[in-house]
C-alpha cells in the first residue's frame, strides 16, 4: 500500500530475491519521495518484508495481514 509506506528500506534490506522490491520516486506536493514497490514477477512471497514494514503496508496474495501476524506469534510462541 504506497499511502502506507514511509520509505524506510526495511523490506529491500530483508528481500533475499534481487530487485523484487525497489524504491521508486513520487512527487508529493513538490517534494520528491520514495516508496517501496514489490515487482509481482521477482517477488516469491516469502513474506520476510511484512514484519519489518513499521506501517503494515505490505500485505501478502492471499494472506491478511491478520493472518500473517497470527502465524509469526504461533511460531514464536513455539521457542
Amino acid at each position: 500500500d504506497a499511502d502506507k509506506c514511509c520509505g524506510t528500506g526495511a523490506c529491500i534490506e530483508e528481500c533475499s530475491f534481487v530487485n523484487a522490491i525497489s524504491f521508486v520516486e513520487h512527487n508529493v506536493n513538490g517534494k520528491v519521495i520514495k516508496k517501496a514497490e514489490v515487482n509481482g514477477a521477482l517477488c516469491k512471497g516469502c513474506g520476510m518484508c511484512v514484519p519489518v514494514c513499521p506501517n503494515n503496508a505490505i500485505q501478502l496474495e492471499g494472506w491478511r495481514i491478520e493472518q500473517y501476524d497470527a502465524m509469526v506469534d504461533a511460531i514464536v510462541t513455539d521457542f
